[in-house]
């Protein structure tokens, strides 16, 4: 009798996988980074097969290897810096892994965004960038699929769907730092247009943010300028959360490779204009917004 019993599933071991064997895709997501690392003893496999884009991270709801490693880094971000973040890149091995970060040569500017973020978890760095403070000890009830990108997007292009708002979080200065989006899709999630950082850590422009503070504040917030949200201060918020990075830290040139199937999905999904949108946009959008409060 044949059994039907199946034997558990044994994932394969990451760090021996490489989804791009030839050296002319070095420039697809992190891999020449995931190669360069690759030579740590105890390197992080969890990581590592990020990095190398195993297939197992390109899937429709994680979208890239290098879109889950931003996830990855995004849980050890959100905690005050120790000396256990370096541990958990490369145990036993962290002068090995700053010398190998140091040395890096990016090919990409998504390369050169995820090999900072990694240098910048074990090596302090002076930032002018605001801090976002607090930030919430425990995850957000915030999606990060590969889509969540897609209302920014067309909020990009001045589009904001029928019952949509979308919030300007600015300085006290009134200089905008993110855009929240309300009533499309996840709620609470914003997206940082300027450097901002957390516990330390500068992030670039194109951050997904989790937002959390009490809706009352909305009652008396300053309109933006098309009346289609509010002004907030970033003082109003309860806390924040690093989510993850979007395909929006990435120029356009380079963002069918940094992002790879990510991206992919993205255009396999209509979303609108994935691959000319830019952060730059964004952020002149919510200028426009803030400029007549400003006046006020």
């Amino acid at each position: 009798m044949i059994s039907t019993h199946s034997e558990p599933h044994q994932p394969p071991a990451p760090a021996t996988f490489d989804e791009f064997p030839n050296a002319t895709a070095d420039d697809i997501g992190a891999v020449s980074l995931g190669r360069a690392l690759r030579q740590i003893p105890n390197i992080n496999p969890q990581l590592l097969s990020m990095l190398l884009e195993h297939y197992e991270h390109r899937t429709e709801r994680r979208g890239a290897g290098f879109t889950q490693a931003t996830r990855w880094l995004a849980e050890r971000i959100n905690r005050p810096r120790s000396a256990r973040d370096a541990r958990e890149i490369a145990e036993h091995e962290p002068d090995q892994l700053l010398q190998t970060l140091r040395e890096f040569h990016p090919l990409t500017d998504g390369q050169a965004i995820l090999c900072d973020l990694l240098r910048q978890l074990i090596e302090v760095r002076e930032s002018s960038a605001p801090e976002l403070n607090p930030i919430a000890p425990e995850k957000l009830k915030i999606g990060t699929c590969p889509l969540a990108e897609q209302f920014f997007l067309e909020i990009a292009c001045d589009r904001i769907r029928r019952g949509g708002r979308v919030n300007v979080i600015c300085t006290d200065d009134g200089q905008p730092l993110l855009l929240e989006k309300r009533g499309l899709g996840d709620e609470h999630s914003a997206l940082a247009i300027a450097p901002v950082r957390v516990y330390g850590i500068e992030l670039p422009a194109g951050a997904l943010i989790g937002l959390d503070y009490d809706d009352a504040i909305l009652q008396s917030a300053p309109d933006t300028a098309n009346a289609r949200g509010k002004c907030l201060n970033v003082k109003d918020i309860r806390c924040f959360r690093f989510l993850r990075l979007t395909t929006l830290v990435a120029a356009p040139n380079t963002r069918a490779r940094v992002f790879s199937s990510h991206f992919d999905q993205q255009v396999q999904n209509a979303l609108f204009l994935p691959d000319t949108a830019e952060i730059a946009t964004l952020a002149q959008f919510a200028k426009r917004q803030v400029a007549s409060e400003r006046t006020v």
